[in-house]
């Protein structure tokens, strides 16, 4: 199931054994405040586990640049900088798996 971490949407939840998020916290605007709303959906005997990216020095330091390049496009230019991001991040990828004969296998 997926939903909101909005406090509204939690509070009509039931509480849960497992709750998790994988890499999305940190992007709501308000990691703490989201990651004590998952925190109320953990019943007593039950477990949260939360993935959040780390700070990876120069290359952290660069996509930051990049996001913030991005944001202060308007929208409409905003693919001078989303290309070469996605060519930067997928390119390598791709063009490994079509020299071993599997495009777009992942």
């Amino acid at each position: 199931m997926q939903q909101s971490i909005a406090k509204e949407y939690l509070e009509s939840l039931k509480q849960f054994h497992i709750v998790y998020s994988w890499g999305v916290l940190h992007h709501t605007g308000d990691m703490w405040q989201a990651l004590d709303n998952m925190r109320s959906l953990v019943n007593e005997s039950g477990v949260l586990v939360t993935a959040i990216y780390s700070d990876q020095g120069l290359a952290s330091r660069t996509w930051l640049r990049v996001y913030r390049m991005y944001s202060r496009l308007p929208s409409i230019l905003r693919f001078i900088i989303l290309w070469p991001a996605c060519i930067r991040l997928w390119g390598p990828t791709l063009l490994r798996d079509a020299l071993r004969g599997r495009p777009l296998h992942h």
